[in-house]
C-alpha cells in the first residue's frame, strides 16, 4: 500500500540522521505532516490533528498519533510502534510520558518549529516537556526531501499528467451559460476518475470579475461572453502534487476564445475587452520564462525571469 520500498523509506531515514549526527542531536521530534509522511508513509485526510515523529540517533522510529488515526497510522506507515492519545488527553503530556518511559529524552533534542498546524502555546509546552536541552530542528528533513528519487519523479510527473488533462476538461466545458460549478465538476472529475487521490484543495475556478479576487472558488456564477475565467487546481499522486493555473477569456467581437494563459491570474482583470490584448503576450511570456528554467536554479528566480519577459503594461506585481 505504501508508495515507495521499504528500502528508500531507510535511507531517507539514514539522511535524515546523518543531518542529526552532524548538529550533535540524540534525538529529532518531528511535527511537520509533509515530513512525517515522508519518513514513515503515514497518510490521513486528518493531518491537522496533533501528530510527532520521534527519530532517535538509532534505534526504532515511533509515531504518536490521535486515537481516531491508530488504524491509518498501522495501515498506512512501516514505523513498528504507534502510540495514541484520546481526545479527551493532553497529547504533549502524552508524548513527554511515552518518550521518558522509552528513555528518548534528556539528550540533545531538535524540535520542529516550521508547522502549520501546531499552536506557539502547544509548542511551547512541548519544548519544555523534552527537557532542558532542545532546539530548533527544522530544516533537516526538508534538506532531504529536496533530492526527489526516480519513484517520486514518477509520481510528480503522473501527477502533471492528470493535472494537464483536468485543465483540458476544465477548458472544455467553459462557454457562455455554463456555472463555475460545471466547469469545477468537469476538472475534479477527470482527474479523480484518471487516478488522482485526494486533492490538496478543492478546484478554484473563476469568472468575470470574480476572477480578479484571491482565494475564491466556483459559487454557481453563470460564464458571460466577454468573462475571464481562471482556474487553479492539482491532482495528487500519493501526495506528490503539481499545480495548473490557466487563464480563459473570450472577446465580445469573437465567437471563439483566446489561447489560455499560463499563470496569469491578473493580467486580465478589469475589464476583459480592453485587457485581452496582453493575454498572447502573456502565453509567450510563459513560454520563453519556461525556456529559462535550469536545474539548481530557486523557484524565486524563475518568477523574477517571468515577470522580466512579460511586457511592462499590463503587469501586476
Amino acid at each position: 500500500m505504501r508508495p515507495f520500498t521499504q528500502d528508500e523509506y531507510d535511507q531517507r531515514v539514514m539522511a535524515v540522521r546523518a543531518g542529526m549526527a552532524a548538529r550533535g542531536l540524540d534525538l529529532l521530534v518531528v511535527t511537520v505532516p509533509e515530513n512525517v509522511t515522508y519518513l514513515t508513509g503515514y497518510e490521513t485526510i486528518g493531518y491537522a490533528s496533533f501528530q510527532t515523529l520521534a527519530v532517535p540517533l538509532a534505534g526504532d522510529l515511533l509515531l504518536i498519533v490521535r486515537e481516531m488515526e491508530r488504524t491509518v497510522a498501522e495501515t498506512t506507515a512501516w514505523v513498528p510502534s504507534v502510540e495514541t492519545f484520546s481526545d479527551t488527553d493532553d497529547p504533549v503530556d502524552v508524548t513527554r510520558r511515552v518518550l521518558s518511559s522509552r528513555r528518548l529524552v534528556g539528550g540533545r533534542v531538535g524540535l520542529e518549529d516550521q508547522g502549520w498546524f501546531l499552536s506557539p502555546a502547544v509548542h511551547a509546552r512541548l519544548r519544555a516537556a523534552l527537557g532542558e536541552r532542545v532546539e530548533g530542528g527544522s530544516g533537516l528533513v526538508e534538506a532531504v526531501r529536496r533530492i526527489k528519487s526516480p519513484a517520486e519523479v514518477e509520481l510528480i510527473r503522473s501527477a502533471c499528467r492528470l493535472t494537464e488533462a483536468g485543465m483540458q476538461a476544465a477548458l472544455e466545458t467553459i462557454a457562455p451559460g455554463r456555472t463555475e460549478n460545471q466547469v469545477a465538476a468537469a476538472a475534479y472529475a477527470t482527474m479523480v476518475g484518471g487516478g488522482s487521490d485526494f486533492l490538496v484543495g478543492d478546484p478554484i475556478v473563476t469568472s468575470g470579475w470574480r476572477s480578479g479576487v484571491g482565494h475564491f472558488t466556483f459559487a454557481n456564477r453563470v460564464l458571460e461572453p466577454g468573462d475571464a475565467v481562471l482556474l487553479e487546481f492539482g491532482a495528487c499522486r500519493r501526495r506528490g502534487l503539481t499545480r495548473g493555473v490557466r487563464v480563459r477569456v473570450w472577446r465580445r467581437d469573437r465567437t471563439r476564445p483566446l489561447p489560455s494563459a499560463i499563470g496569469l491570474q491578473r493580467v486580465v482583470v478589469g475589464c476583459v475587452r480592453d485587457k485581452a490584448r496582453y493575454v498572447p503576450a502573456a502565453v509567450e511570456a510563459d513560454a520563453q520564462a519556461g525556456e529559462l528554467v535550469q536545474p539548481g536554479r530557486r523557484g524565486r528566480q524563475q518568477g523574477n525571469d517571468k515577470r522580466q519577459v512579460l511586457p511592462h503594461e499590463g503587469r501586476s506585481g
